[in-house]
């Protein structure tokens, strides 16, 4: 009897965290303007741009725009590399917290839509 309780017990726990971790671990399509772009280099001396864009957010009913990261590297830094404020990306990304602040990095570039 006790070893069929920690069988369970066992299983309950594997398919729980089965099930969380694909939603963990989403990605995202994003279309979103760029109020402004900043280019950099890692500590390893790779180029990478951090270009903001601006959420939309609403809780309890006042709503606001919030500047939130979207971190281009590698070859997604060569493609945003005429990126500028104002212009309207569409890319694939993944949410991510670093130092208690929320971003995106960019994991492929859609498209990118200059203004006008």
């Amino acid at each position: 009897m006790k070893k069929t309780i920690t069988t369970i017990c066992i299983f309950a726990l594997l398919f729980g965290f089965v099930a969380i971790t694909p939603a963990l671990a989403a990605d995202k399509k994003l279309t979103a303007e760029i109020s402004s772009v900043v280019e950099n280099v890692t500590r390893n001396g790779n180029p990478y741009i951090r270009a903001i864009m601006l959420e939309k957010n609403t809780i309890d009913g006042i709503s606001y725009e919030a500047g939130t990261p979207l971190m281009f590297f590698r070859e997604n830094y060569d493609a945003a590399k005429d990126l500028k404020a104002g212009d309207t990306v569409t890319v694939i990304a993944r949410h991510r917290v670093y130092q208690d602040r929320p971003s995106w990095t960019v994991l492929k570039v859609v498209e990118i839509n200059p203004t006008q």
